[in-house]
């Protein structure tokens, strides 16, 4: 499935959950997740407040890779993540410009 697909796909998911939840008056959801990857993680999850977190995951080695949080096509947080070879060694906020770098020592404990 390529990412213009997938995307549609999460949209119709997404629509279907809200209008599920905006038309139950019995349940109160913390949030939903709304679709899964192939290794059943959350890719998209609807929160009560109607924001949607989209995990992006990483087709070489299945990290996760971004997380976009927004509501319509307004995002108010994008987040990437880059990684050694098993660390997060960086997180960047494309919204509000900030870095976080991160170091570990000889047993990969953050330093």
């Amino acid at each position: 499935m390529d990412e213009l697909e997938d995307q549609k796909n999460t949209q119709q998911e997404l629509q279907t959950a809200l209008n599920n939840r905006l038309n139950d008056t019995t349940k109160v959801a913390l949030w939903t997740a709304t679709s899964y990857d192939a290794y059943n993680r959350p890719k998209s999850i609807l929160h009560g407040s109607g924001l949607l977190t989209r995990n992006i995951y990483s087709k070489c080695n299945n990290n996760l890779s971004a997380i976009e949080i927004g509501r319509g096509g307004d995002l108010i947080n994008n987040m990437s993540y880059n990684y050694d070879n098993h660390n997060i060694i960086n997180i960047d906020n494309a919204i509000t410009d900030e870095s976080h770098g991160y170091d570990y020592d000889g047993m990969d404990k953050i330093i």
